[in-house]
């Protein structure tokens, strides 16, 4: 039997034994994987709705959550060497965090049910995290569980996903070249002006010999001279088509995706999700010390 079919096996067993109480032991199980209750206040409350009969499947069922994530973290850091992650991330279930990110503000309310955002911990969702909370979001719609490859495929389309927008707000920024199968690359360089030519860039660098034509008849006359008039325009035109100096741009603000958004809105496909966090940019473009 897999870790995922024994995970199956000890809950339905845990909320068998628990009976109408399984509702209060799944909210504080809910809280806890939201970080509104830390490891120590989680298993404080549990076990007041826990028997001494059912503590065990209480810590079994705990055990094994956290072998499960455990075990995919280490799993796809391996089929993912590129990422060069340290050993002290595998060694250790969390990373160490900078306790600022977490320090309470004047906002946050004790019972609130919504989920801590990206923006607070600074950190895109993992395979693990993901898993915990398919998991947790089966088990509230009456499922039996996620496998580790839905979790796996939801942390790649959250990672695609903001990176679609952060390269079409680049491309609105800066400038980008397009292959002729429509890939974009060389991201942030510098638009060209349609209304400038530049000759001297044309050429392929290729040298001809010259030679004398012998169908003509004569003497050869020297070129005539340009003038100071001409070599002035020569010298103003090949200023006006050279590139211009870099300048370094601002980071992107929520003007800038407020802006691609709303010249792209087949970059988020859902309206509910469009307009959710079009109104959390917009509170937080208006109040910026709010999150």
């Amino acid at each position: 039997m897999g870790e995922l079919e024994s995970i199956k096996v000890v809950r339905q067993t845990l909320m068998d034994s628990l009976g109408d109480r399984s509702e209060e032991y799944l909210q504080l199980m809910n809280k806890w994987f939201r970080m509104e209750l830390n490891r120590h206040e989680f298993e404080c409350e549990a076990r007041k709705c826990l028997t001494s009969s059912q503590l065990h499947l209480h810590n079994q069922l705990i055990l094994k959550v956290l072998k499960k994530c455990a075990h995919i973290t280490a799993t796809s850091s391996e089929s993912k060497p590129t990422w060069n992650r340290s050993s002290s991330y595998i060694s250790h279930s969390f990373e160490p965090i900078d306790p600022i990110f977490y320090e309470v503000t004047e906002r946050q309310e004790v019972n609130t049910d919504i989920p801590p955002f990206i923006s607070h911990d600074r950190l895109l969702p993992d395979t693990s995290s993901m898993m915990v909370r398919t998991n947790f979001a089966a088990w509230e719609h009456g499922l039996e569980g996620a496998s580790a490859e839905v979790a796996d495929l939801l942390s790649v389309a959250t990672h695609q996903f903001l990176r679609s927008i952060i390269v079409t707000v680049i491309r609105k920024r800066k400038g980008c070249c397009f292959m002729n199968n429509g890939f974009v690359h060389a991201l942030g360089k510098a638009s060209l002006n349609p209304w400038l030519r530049s000759v001297t860039k044309k050429s392929n660098g290729e040298c001809h010999n010259l030679r004398l034509d012998a169908n003509v008849k004569g003497l050869l006359t020297p070129a005539i001279r340009r003038s100071k008039e001409e070599l002035y325009q020569n010298e103003l035109f090949s200023f006006a088509a050279s590139d211009a100096p870099s300048v370094p741009l601002a980071p992107i603000s929520v003007s800038d995706i407020l802006y691609t958004l709303k010249l792209h809105p087949s970059l988020v496909a859902s309206y509910f999700t469009k307009a959710v966090n079009t109104e959390r940019m917009y509170a937080r473009f208006t109040y910026p010390c709010d999150d």
